[in-house]
Order: C-alpha cells, then sequence, then structure tokens
C-alpha cells in the first residue's frame, strides 16, 4: 500500500489530520496541496512527518531558479518526501531545485546526526495542467505557446534537468521543425526512456 497517496484536499489542520490518522497503515503518504498549504503551512507538513507519514507537497514550484531552489530547500526541512515542479519553468529551474534538494538534505543531515537521515525530496515535474483555460494560456510568450501545445517537450526538458545527474549525455539532432535542439540519448545509450 505504499504506492498509494491520498489527497489532503480539506480546509483545515484538524480535518487534514483526522484523515490522515483514519488512513495511517493504509495509505503510503498524503498529498499537501496549494490550499492545505496555504492555510495551514509548513507546521502542518512537519506535524505528519513527525507522526510517520510521507508527505508529497504538491505545489508546483516555478519561478525563476533561485527561488524555486529555496523552495525546495525550505521543503527539505518540513520533511516533506516529495515535491514537485512546473516543467515549464525550464532546465535551469529545474536543475536549480534538484540541487538544491540534495544540498539542503546533506547539509540538514551532517548538522543533525542524531536524528533520522534526512533524505532529498523526490522531485516530480508536471509537464501540462488538465483544468488549465486555453484562453488563459494564450497570453503567453509564443514559446510558451509553443510548449502549450507539446507537453512531449516539457518531458524532454524535464528529462534535460535531470540527466546531470545520471551522468548526461546529449547529442545533437534535427528535429521535426527543422531547429536544431539537444536531444536525449537513445533508450540504448542511456538505458532511460526519454
Amino acid at each position: 500500500m505504499d504506492k498509494l497517496l491520498v489527497a489532503l484536499d480539506v480546509d483545515s489542520r484538524r480535518r487534514a489530520l483526522e484523515l490522515a490518522g483514519a488512513l495511517a497503515g493504509i495509505a503510503g503518504g498524503f498529498k499537501v496541496g496549494s490550499q492545505l498549504f496555504t492555510l495551514e503551512g509548513p507546521d502542518l507538513v512537519r506535524t505528519l512527518v513527525a507522526r510517520g507519514a510521507r508527505v508529497f507537497l504538491d505545489l508546483k514550484y516555478h519561478d525563476i531558479p533561485n527561488t524555486v531552489a529555496q523552495a525546495v530547500a525550505a521543503a527539505v526541512h518540513t520533511g516533506a518526501w516529495m515535491v514537485n515542479l512546473h516543467a515549464s519553468g525550464g532546465i535551469p529551474m529545474m536543475e536549480e531545485a534538484i540541487r538544491a534538494g540534495r544540498e539542503t538534505a546533506e547539509r540538514v543531515e551532517m548538522k543533525d546526526a542524531a536524528r533520522a537521515p534526512r533524505i532529498e525530496p523526490r522531485a516530480l515535474a508536471s509537464t501540462s495542467l488538465v483544468a488549465g483555460s486555453r484562453d488563459g494560456v494564450n497570453h503567453c510568450t509564443s514559446s510558451m505557446a509553443r510548449l502549450r501545445n507539446n507537453p512531449h517537450e516539457l518531458a524532454r526538458m524535464t528529462a534535460l534537468a535531470t540527466w546531470p545527474f545520471r551522468q548526461r549525455r546529449t547529442r545533437k539532432a534535427k528535429n521535426p521543425t527543422g531547429m536544431n535542439s539537444t536531444m536525449l540519448p537513445t533508450r540504448s545509450e542511456s538505458g532511460i526512456d526519454p
């Protein structure tokens, strides 16, 4: 059951803790999204973690690289087990976020060796929001409009951002539009499915 994550899409700390308590041992973890996090803050995440829960902090970070890196570092301090980024933030943003998570986890663990080791949170990248309004995106820059219509490009960017941590090798290739772009190695070259 450790693969089952339950969304704590409720509007109070009390209700979130009740639900988490009722599902302890059944759910493998809990998602804390924007509404609950905004209402109750990082202390709720710390409380859930202290009770032994894995917490997926679902805030879809998307900002300049330094800001997202600081947010991911703060998430490490809450004990969050998993965070997510919005892939449209680009490769530098995702690379900085991953680096910040890793480095912060290492510093926290060295500083407080008496506590359980702090593991860097897993990082997921959202490539497209299903409920997003097409009209709302039309006001974005032309590159964002191109990305909106191509979730595969966002997935490719996500893979590239995480690749340095798996000894990235890239090759130049022509994409279908005829423009040069950096392509991921093939599955046989990398061992992953790009």
